[in-house]
């Protein structure tokens, strides 16, 4: 028996978005840039992740992954890391290869904002100061100057 007259089924779209949002957020895309690839209001998708646990879940697990791999990125920067290439020249002679070992010293901009960021009791840039004592503010009634007085004070 054909199914024809059958109520029309919901398409189930959060898995395939859910597959979506948490590749999206992997590459560091914010609510506003899915919107614009999803052609949708940023607030669409700000309340499809608050609406829907299984968007808010993948949204999640793809921003950890890209913040775990910028973490990773500047600790290797803030302590110094090697690198080896390889370089290829083509000479009349045939093809030579060179390897070179490259070593990138700390960088002090990225260990100052892992440190400030990790241990901001010791590493904060603003300073608290407490000033203890009182203050005395004296106020004078200034009167507008009786001819002659001016003069006086000129001369």
């Amino acid at each position: 028996m054909s199914n024809a007259l059958a109520k029309p089924q919901k398409p189930s779209f959060s898995r395939f978005l859910a597959k979506d949002i948490e590749r999206y957020a992997r590459l560091g895309l914010s609510h506003s840039e899915i919107a614009a690839l999803w052609e949708v209001a940023p607030a669409t998708v700000s309340g499809w992740i608050k609406r829907y646990k299984g968007l808010r879940d993948a949204y999640s697990r793809g921003r950890s992954v890209a913040d775990a791999k910028v973490a990773a990125a500047l600790y290797k920067r803030a302590t110094g890391f090697s690198v080896t290439e390889r370089h290829v020249t083509t000479t009349q002679d045939g093809i030579i290869l060179k390897t070179i070992d490259k070593h990138f010293a700390p960088d002090v901009g990225a260990i100052k904002f892992w440190l400030t960021n990790r241990q901001p009791e010791h590493w904060r840039d603003r300073v608290e100061a407490q000033v203890d004592g009182s203050i005395t503010v004296e106020l004078r009634q200034f009167r507008e100057p009786i001819d002659g007085e001016i003069e006086d004070v000129i001369e």
